[in-house]
This record gives C-alpha cells, sequence and structure tokens, in this order.
C-alpha cells in the first residue's frame, strides 16, 4: 500500500488479491452461505454487475495514476460483489442498509486489511443502490448503473434472460413494490417498457457504453409486450 495526502491506497499489488483471494471468499460467503444458494443472484453478481462495474470504473478513473485507479477498482469491486447481500435475510425490504451491516461482518471475518473510510464509501454505495433513493457519492453511481447495466451490455437475448430472472428474483424475496407487477404477465411487460424507456444512467460513462444497446432492447421489449397486451 502507498500514503497519499495521509490516506491508505491500495497498489496494483492488492488489486491482485480480487482475483486470488477477496472475490472468491466474498462470493462464498455472501452468495452461497448468505444467501442459501442463489444461483441467480451469484450469476448476476459475476457475470453482469462485477464486469460491468469495471467498465465504468475504468472510464471513469481512465485519466488517473494506475495506483489511484487500482485503489478505486479494487473499492469498486468489493461494493459490486457484496452488492445484494442483504438479500440473505430473506426479503427486500430494507435489503441494501442490511447489507451494508453485513459486509462490515463479512470483512472482518475475511482479516483483510482494509481501510474504515473505504468501507464507509462502500457502505454508503450499497444503500444508494436502491434505485428509490438518491445517488450522491461517485461509488454509488458507478454501482447503480452496473446493477441496469443488463438492460445495454449483454445484447437482447441475455437482457431478457436478466429480466425473466429478475421476474423470479422479485417474487421470491418478496419486493414491497415489485412482486404485485410480477404476478401478471400484462403488468410485469407493461412495468419492464416504461422502466427501459424512462431510464437515467447516473453516469455519462454508463451512458456511453450501454444507451445503445439499452435503445435495441427496449424496441424488443415493446414488440413482447404488444404481444402480451393482445392477448
Amino acid at each position: 500500500m502507498v500514503l497519499v495526502n495521509s490516506h491508505v491506497y491500495f497498489t496494483l499489488d492488492h488489486v491482485s488479491e480480487i482475483e486470488s483471494g477477496v472475490a472468491p471468499y466474498l462470493r462464498e460467503l455472501a452468495n452461497w452461505k448468505y444467501h442459501g444458494g442463489n444461483t441467480q443472484g451469484d450469476r448476476h453478481t459475476r457475470n453482469e454487475v462485477l464486469l460491468a462495474t469495471n467498465q465504468i470504473t475504468d472510464l471513469v478513473y481512465g485519466s488517473s495514476e494506475k495506483d489511484f485507479i487500482a485503489h478505486h477498482k479494487y473499492r469498486a469491486q468489493i461494493a459490486a460483489l457484496s452488492h445484494d447481500i442483504g438479500l440473505s435475510f430473506g426479503s427486500y425490504d430494507a435489503h441494501e442498509p442490511k447489507g451494508s451491516v453485513l459486509l462490515q461482518k463479512i470483512m472482518q471475518e475475511s482479516k483483510l486489511d482494509f481501510g474504515r473510510a473505504d468501507l464507509g464509501k462502500i457502505s454508503i454505495a450499497l444503500g444508494e443502490s436502491n434505485i428509490l433513493v438518491p445517488a450522491h457519492s461517485t461509488l454509488g453511481k458507478i454501482l447503480r448503473d452496473a446493477d441496469i447495466a443488463y438492460v445495454g451490455r449483454l445484447g437482447s437475448t441475455a437482457a431478457l434472460k436478466r429480466i425473466d430472472d429478475l421476474r423470479d428474483e422479485v417474487r421470491t424475496y418478496h419486493h414491497p413494490f415489485l412482486e404485485e407487477f410480477a404476478r401478471d404477465d400484462k403488468t410485469w411487460w407493461a412495468l419492464q417498457v416504461s422502466f427501459i424507456e424512462n431510464l437515467k444512467w447516473q453516469t455519462p460513462q454508463a451512458r456511453e457504453l450501454y444507451d445503445p444497446g439499452r435503445i435495441v432492447l427496449l424496441e424488443r421489449i415493446k414488440d413482447i409486450n404488444a404481444q402480451v397486451q393482445s392477448i
């Protein structure tokens, strides 16, 4: 680690721990021990949120010094891997703040040398991942965009699979707002049109990366919705 402006920053060597130790640890502990084997959530976290977080973070901090980028990327990856661990309590209800508390326990158990200030910023970002509350921190905005990047990053077929998985997740974990929409095809697909059509990216970097794909997916979703509504 290096000291920059009286703050400890992780270097590129420390970032290598993401692949060798931290990511597998958090993945196993958060997505399996605490989630009870939520394979859909694990797939979404590893194959979608983590990769999108890397892409957005690279662009947000792209002009910065390498170790500075490495530190922010390390922090962002921890946030991405743990963004939905609050679902381990069995419900969407307040799962973001619950996940923040659980993350602190996980980090203590991992005995990872991680700064209190960084853990605090990650906890704030987890709370800001709720689309119903404003995201003010840079990390919160990155995480928010990464969580919904599937609408523009995966391609229409894979994005539709994520939407199906999300519908199952909403019903399994009893989302206080979305569960009612998920019960019926007509309300569910109408909601998807509204969500994707009105989606606002939190960062210009995510907009640049994913908005072209969002527009393509929107037309596909509109066609599906039209078919469903006509039945």
